[in-house]
C-alpha cells in the first residue's frame, strides 16, 4: 500500500522534527489542518515509518525517520538539506 501525497508531505517534512512544535512547524509548509496532521503521524507512526526519540532526557521528544523510509518516498520539493553542524575552530 504505498502513501498518499499528504502522507508524503508530512512524511517529508518530520524528520528531526520536535514532537511539541511539528503541527505547527509543518502548517508553514502544508495547507493540511491540525487534526488531519496529527491523524497522519499517527498513522506514520503505526507503519513504522517514523518513530519518537527522547533527545535531551527532559522530555523532549523527536520525530525521526526509520530504516523503512527510502527517498522515493519523500516529497522533493518539500526536502530540506540536513544540517550541516560548523565547527568554528575547523577553516
Amino acid at each position: 500500500m504505498g502513501l498518499t501525497q499528504d502522507e508524503r508531505d508530512v512524511l517529508t517534512l518530520l524528520n528531526d522534527c520536535c514532537k511539541k512544535t511539528a503541527v505547527h512547524d509543518l502548517q508553514r509548509h502544508i495547507e493540511l489542518s491540525a487534526a488531519r496532521i496529527h491523524d497522519i503521524i499517527a498513522a506514520l507512526e503505526k507503519q513504522r515509518y517514523i518513530e519518537v526519540l527522547e533527545l535531551s532526557g527532559k522530555g523532549d521528544d523527536w520525530y525521526f525517520h526509520t530504516s523503512k523510509v527510502t527517498p522515493d518516498l519523500l516529497n522533493d520539493e518539500l526536502r530540506v538539506p540536513p544540517p550541516q553542524h560548523h565547527n568554528p575552530h575547523e577553516r
